[in-house]
């Protein structure tokens, strides 16, 4: 017998285990905090590059006022008016209709706490607020004549850049400084009433890349790419947002279905079909193009494409989870939607 025992070799972990550690800790809420660290610094390093683009308006005879940032401040007081309307208002009076869609016995009304109610009342404001939104700026897109042949227009995409920069209606700029004080409000909210929520860092990357976009689209004179970064996210967010009030509002399935069809179509089409094209291509070719005034601004401009691809990425993703929601309701049968029932409790475990 052998005075030392052989040493056991510890038997290979297989990569299927490896490849989910390696999700687990590469969750999407630890890469939206290392995309959020990197758009704050992204922002602090643009700003003599952005200072620097005014001299070039001035030489070139366009004229950039800053005075119209100023209507943030009362966007922003209106914006909150109408959430905490939705939510502290309507969204109480409509508590007595909501209904526990599982149970297909009777009409059992569902177990409401605070937090079911604040959700279904933000819910109402966003429904509110982007049909609002996209009705107004269709008609500013239309009177401006910036429909793309990818929307059944006449424009295309890939000249927005040949005559640059060009100054934008002022309808269309006070719309701009609207929709920079909605997604400041949706940015306050998420800190002030929504920091428990399982996609917390999601959603704060999502509307701080928003604002970014929407700012700095403003400062460069990019509107003819903005506002199809508006119109492409805002129709899809009227559907999300109405879906999940009927939800709470409708046992049966038939209109649920329906909302649900046409949320995964139009986001298929306008957020990766329409965006794509339209905004993240059109924009790529627009910094090559030899002619284009823009290539000598390229590092003041060079959010937008890393910007655009990780929104690019964002809506894909999302798109998937939808995809899943179809296949659990119309398939599995179960009825949860992601992000609206999760609590503090599910957070914590995936974490």
């Amino acid at each position: 017998m052998p005075s030392s025992q052989t040493r056991e070799k510890l038997p290979p972990i297989p990569i299927w285990k490896r490849l989910t550690v390696a999700r687990r800790m590469l969750t999407v809420e630890r890469v939206c905090i290392f995309m959020i660290v990197l758009l704050l610094v992204y922002g602090i390093v643009a700003v003599p590059y952005l200072i620097e683009l005014l001299g070039y308006y001035r030489k070139n005879g366009v004229t950039f006022y800053p005075s119209y940032l100023l209507i943030v401040i009362p966007g922003f007081i209106c914006s909150r008016v109408l959430y905490l309307f939705s939510a502290k208002y309507l969204a109480p009076r409509l508590q007595p209709y909501f209904v526990d869609e599982s149970r297909k016995d009777a009409r059992v009304p569902l177990p409401v706490d605070e937090e079911t109610v604040r959700k279904v009342g933000n819910c109402i404001y966003g429904t509110i607020y982007y049909a609002t939104s996209v009705t107004v700026l269709m008609g500013i897109i239309i009177q401006d004549n910036l429909l793309p042949t990818q929307l059944f227009g006449a424009q295309n995409p890939d000249n927005f850049c040949l005559v640059w920069p060009e100054q934008p209606s002022v309808s269309l700029q006070i719309f701009y400084m609207a929709t920079l004080s909605h997604h400041i409000e949706r940015l306050y909210y998420e800190f002030v009433d929504n920091s428990h929520a399982p996609t917390f860092y999601t959603m704060v990357y999502h509307h701080l890349l928003t604002i970014f976009l929407v700012g700095t689209s403003f400062w460069t004179f990019l509107h003819k790419y903005g506002v199809f970064i508006l119109i492409t996210h805002d129709f899809t967010d009227i559907l999300l947002n109405f879906g999940r009030v009927v939800k709470v509002l409708m046992r049966g399935n038939w209109l649920k279905t329906i909302i649900m069809a046409l949320l995964i179509i139009s986001w298929a089409w306008l957020r990766l079909a329409v965006f794509i094209r339209v905004v993240l291509v059109s924009m790529t070719k627009c910094y090559w193009y030899p002619e284009s005034s823009l290539r000598r601004f390229f590092i003041a401009n060079i959010l937008f494409l890393p910007a655009l691809t990780t929104l690019a990425c964002l809506n894909a993703f999302w798109f998937i989870q939808m995809l899943k929601v179809a296949y659990d309701r119309l398939v599995r049968g179960e009825y949860q939607i992601p992000y609206l029932e999760r609590k503090e409790s599910d957070r914590q475990k995936s974490d």
